[in-house]
């Protein structure tokens, strides 16, 4: 009664318990039948990462070869395209986890039956720790599309966005200040041709590169094209306001069936969430047509910096206890070079923040303490045992 979808590892030679129908897509995979699926559902699998799909691999990460958000969606959409017929729209798309694209992990897109359409689910088993189980990577739900979605009424034609969008930005330039963020695209990947940038918003002609040109006959819409339409977000921006922001959601994507040949053009509408955005694509035909839409696309700041990798990885080391006394605060002098420690990885205002910050910490260790009848009071000192001992 819970509807939680119970993933089915399918094993080569296993036809009495699976059968593993024609490969329909580089990255549905075939189709799995199974007594454990429930009447309406389907179920597909595949090697994303390989074959056809070998080029999602220059999509990288911080190094790593990663699913592109993208890979997803195109998934989404070719699985329920062989059960829906006619146009189709993505609804509330959402990236819970990342695939790395190295690890040799078989894909499976589970579609269940939804009151309007299909819910879907797609997610990979680790071949070294199956114990693990089946770990979801995406979610949604797929529908029958009525038209195309409306993103603005300022976004209405191509030739109004084009005259509110001026500054021309260096492409090249661009993808090298996505690499120095972290966010690597190999030759499939760089599918930004021109592009222009106004005040929250950005305009930029975009095609399939030529080097992946021999794949789009196998995908309905190649994610590496439809990842130069995300892109256009990040060339929306001022330089100052850049940084390494990846796809976590969409409420709504709205395409062709099929890709128009040639090149596209995408006008991207970027709002401030904080540190994220969230953005609205609009996307036209090279004779400026519309012809689709992905809405509601939030863009997640990425942790890719090495002292944010630092600040969620902590390490532990065993201690033996010493009869050393614990220092005072004062003595520790950290809010004195926190200007010196945090100025250059831009942690200023952390450094502004740190004293209050050291004073809470105070506070809550004397609250603890008081709740161990330990109270404590200002210079109060303990050797290291003492405080174990009293503490036991």
């Amino acid at each position: 009664f819970e509807r939680e979808p119970q993933w089915i590892e399918v094993a080569e030679g296993a036809a009495s318990r699976a059968t593993l129908g024609d490969r329909l897509h580089p990255l549905v995979g075939r189709a799995v039948s199974s007594q454990a699926l429930s009447v309406g559902s389907h179920l597909f699998e595949a090697m994303p990462g390989r074959g056809p799909s070998a080029s999602l691999r220059e999509h990288q990460v911080a190094g790593q070869a990663r699913m592109p958000a993208t890979g997803y969606l195109e998934t989404a959409l070719a699985a329920a395209a062989t059960v829906l017929e006619g146009p189709l729209q993505a609804l509330d798309m959402a990236v819970e986890r990342g695939l790395d694209l190295d690890a040799g992990r078989p894909l499976q897109t589970l579609l269940e039956q939804h009151p309007q359409g299909l819910r879907v689910s797609i997610a990979s088993l680790d071949p070294a720790a199956p114990e693990a189980g089946w770990q979801v990577h995406a979610t949604g739900r797929i529908a029958k599309a009525d038209g195309l979605p409306e993103a603005d009424s300022t976004t209405a034609t191509l030739a109004s966005s084009r005259d509110r969008c001026q500054v021309a930005a260096d492409v090249g330039a661009l993808y090298a200040a996505l690499e120095g963020l972290g966010l690597g695209y190999g030759p499939a990947f760089r599918g930004l041709q021109e592009v222009w940038r106004g005040p929250g918003e950005g305009i930029a002609r975009v095609a399939l590169p030529e080097v992946a040109s021999g794949e789009a006959a196998a995908y309905r819409w190649h994610p590496a094209l439809l990842d130069a339409v995300l892109q256009v977000s990040f060339a929306a921006e001022a330089e100052a306001d850049r940084a390494a922001r990846l796809p976590v959601s969409l409420a709504c994507c709205a395409l062709p069936e099929r890709a128009p040949a040639g090149s596209l053009w995408i006008h991207a509408r970027v709002s401030r969430v904080g540190r994220d955005r969230n953005a609205d694509f609009s996307l036209f035909d090279a004779a400026g047509t519309p012809i689709g839409a992905l809405l509601g696309v939030y863009l997640r700041e990425a942790a890719s910096q090495p002292w944010r990798r630092w600040l969620v990885e902590p390490r532990w080391r065993p201690c033996a206890l010493s009869s050393a006394t614990l220092p005072a605060p004062a003595a520790l002098k950290l809010a004195d070079a926190a200007p010196e420690l945090f100025a250059p990885a831009g942690l200023n205002a952390y450094a502004r923040a740190f004293a209050e910050l050291e004073a809470v910490s105070v506070a809550l260790v004397a609250s603890a303490l008081a709740e161990l009848d330990l109270p404590c009071s200002p210079g109060s000192r303990w050797p290291s045992q003492t405080l174990a001992t009293d503490a036991q």
